[in-house]
């Protein structure tokens, strides 16, 4: 018998084929999983830390110094202010109310073109009837 038709080493070669195309299967399925779970990762990771960064901001409970226009008094004392910057409940609170003044203003502006349209519509017909 020829070393290269043995059945011996026909079924070794094709159990080693198998093996190989089931780990390059497998292999593949891991790189797919880790693919999507990567991104779901860094999406969560940069949610986050954009989270993370928003409370910061608006959370520094720093204190300014502001001199007044006349920086010292009649003594020659400099005059100094302390002023706190507003808490995170006021910030908020003042975000909102700047866009519910916008979109109210929005509002009001499209309410102003649909009467004007209106009104000059009506003198526009006014018109043509003389």
């Amino acid at each position: 018998m020829s070393e290269q038709n043995s059945p011996i080493k026909q079924e070794l070669l094709a159990a080693s084929e198998k093996y190989k195309e089931d780990i390059r299967e497998s292999l593949k399925n891991v790189g797919d999983s880790l693919g999507k779970n990567g991104i779901n990762a860094l999406v969560i990771g940069g949610s986050l830390v954009g989270g993370y960064m928003l409370y910061k901001f608006l959370s520094r409970n720093e204190k300014k110094i502001k001199l007044k226009k006349k920086p010292f008094d009649d003594e020659g004392q400099a005059q100094v202010i302390y002023e706190e910057e507003p808490s995170l409940l006021e910030k908020l609170t003042e975000k909102i109310l700047e866009e519910a003044l916008v979109f109210l203003l929005s509002v009001a502006k499209d309410q102003l073109v649909l009467f004007l349209e209106k009104q000059f519509k009506i003198e526009d017909d006014k018109g043509e009837d003389k």
